[in-house]
């Protein structure tokens, strides 16, 4: 378990399922950044992108971040921590960065609960 779970204490399971969905929305505008604009534009533009389109309600098929957002928020509505984690661990760039403080806490709740 990590030094900052030693300190604040592991979220639970229902905590992190409730964290997640602003975990998703977080990583989902990331995801829409454009590369070749990164600076704050980029950000406005991905912003107002995320707002104007609709996330997937089922899980999607896919290695881009808005499909595997859609097949870990599957495995957290059913109640399987493990896949969700595998899942998200699988985000890359900023949706990753964006998600990084929820992967560990889930991955402690894990270790915790072995």
């Amino acid at each position: 378990i990590s030094t900052k779970a030693c300190r604040r204490g592991v979220p639970t399971t229902v905590q992190l399922a409730k964290r997640f969905d602003r975990v998703r929305k977080a990583a989902r505008t990331e995801a829409l950044v454009p590369e070749d604009s990164p600076g704050m534009a980029g950000h406005m533009v991905a912003a107002v992108f995320a707002a104007l389109t609709i996330a997937p309600v089922a899980p999607q098929e896919g290695a881009d971040a808005e499909s595997i957002l859609s097949r870990a928020q599957g495995h957290i509505d059913a109640g399987d921590l493990p896949a969700a984690v595998r899942e998200t661990a699988q985000l890359k760039g900023l949706p990753a960065v964006v998600a990084e403080d929820w992967l560990a806490d889930a991955r402690d709740r894990l270790i915790l609960e072995r």
